[in-house]
């Protein structure tokens, strides 16, 4: 999703960040990943960074119309230096969040670095069709799976930032949501053409109506 947090936003979530902590994100990791897993993520935050980066994020109209979220984890911030890595790992299916469990549909990650200050560091992701490598500029999201095997290749020079979350759509199943996602473009591209646009998204809504569960807008820090 391009620029999905836009400059000034950004900007402000740097400041914040700059006066954050860093500790070693094995803590974190559930399971098998810890073996996996070496990278650093903000744990002290008097800022409150990832907050803000939670309502950017939120707040974008796209991320909305798109995966319709029920609910969403406050983003982890992670930092990945020189010989940092993340092996292959499936994210838990269900997440701790405000005494209750968020279930894991989709995960994003938000880059926070551009992708030419640092050398490495890729997102990969194991999709049906076979991996797919991503490392996109900062501001910028990739939206997938929370079931597909991924991992963060090693980076060997720089630092790789970025901000990775959970999210419970008001849609549970993949099939349905990535259809209802190839509606929403569709609808984009017809916009000239009133009629078809209008018919498209009559069927769009009234799919959402078939498949959605109720919603309860929720934006918090898993425990």
């Amino acid at each position: 999703m391009p620029q999905l947090i836009s400059a000034d936003p950004l900007l402000d979530v740097e400041e914040r960040l700059s006066k954050a902590s860093f500790h070693d994100g094995v803590a974190t990791a559930p399971g098998a990943a810890s073996a996996v897993k070496r990278n650093e993520q903000v744990n002290e935050d008097p800022e409150h960074a990832r907050a803000a980066l939670a309502r950017a994020v939120w707040g974008d109209p796209r991320f909305q119309s798109l995966l319709l979220p029920k609910r969403m984890v406050t983003p982890t911030v992670s930092r990945y230096t020189a010989g940092m890595a993340y092996g292959f790992h499936i994210d838990v299916p269900l997440v701790p969040l405000n005494g209750a469990l968020l279930r894991t549909d989709l995960a994003m990650t938000l880059f926070l670095s551009e992708p030419e200050s640092y050398d490495g560091g890729e997102l990969e992701i194991v999709t049906e069709t076979g991996p797919r490598s991503v490392k996109l500029p900062k501001g910028d999201a990739v939206i997938y799976a929370a079931n597909c095997r991924h991992r963060v290749l090693e980076v060997t020079r720089g630092v790789r930032l970025a901000a990775v979350t959970w999210i419970e759509s008001v849609v549970r199943d993949h099939q349905e949501r990535a259809l209802l996602i190839e509606l929403s473009e569709a609808i984009s591209g017809v916009r000239e053409n009133n009629d078809v646009a209008q018919r498209l998204g009559l069927v769009r809504a009234n799919l959402i109506r078939r498949w959605a569960e109720s919603r309860r807008e929720e934006i918090s820090a898993s425990v």
